[in-house]
């Protein structure tokens, strides 16, 4: 759920606080992952989401604060994202 927090910024329950920067919305923030292989470990990644305002796609860069799921501290991933409309 998204709601309004003020100008170029909406609240995204469960994730943190957006906000418009240069013409895109961006979110930092951690997190905690679940492992394949089984263990939970909390705030082992940091994220940030940027996209596009108006075609909702954009990506999210996700950077291990920690060595977890076979992955080094400091491994970094991004992933492509197409957010939609809930119905």
């Amino acid at each position: 759920y998204i709601t309004p927090c003020g100008d170029g910024c909406a609240s995204i329950r469960d994730l943190g606080q957006a906000n418009l920067v240069d013409g895109q919305w961006t979110l930092d923030g951690s997190g905690g992952v679940t492992c394949e292989q089984g263990g939970d470990t909390p705030n082992a990644i940091g994220y940030h989401y940027s996209w596009d305002p108006n075609s909702l796609a954009g990506t999210v860069k996700i950077t291990n604060n920690e060595q977890v799921c076979g992955n080094a501290k400091g491994y970094q991933e991004t992933n492509q994202l197409q957010l939609a409309l809930a119905p």
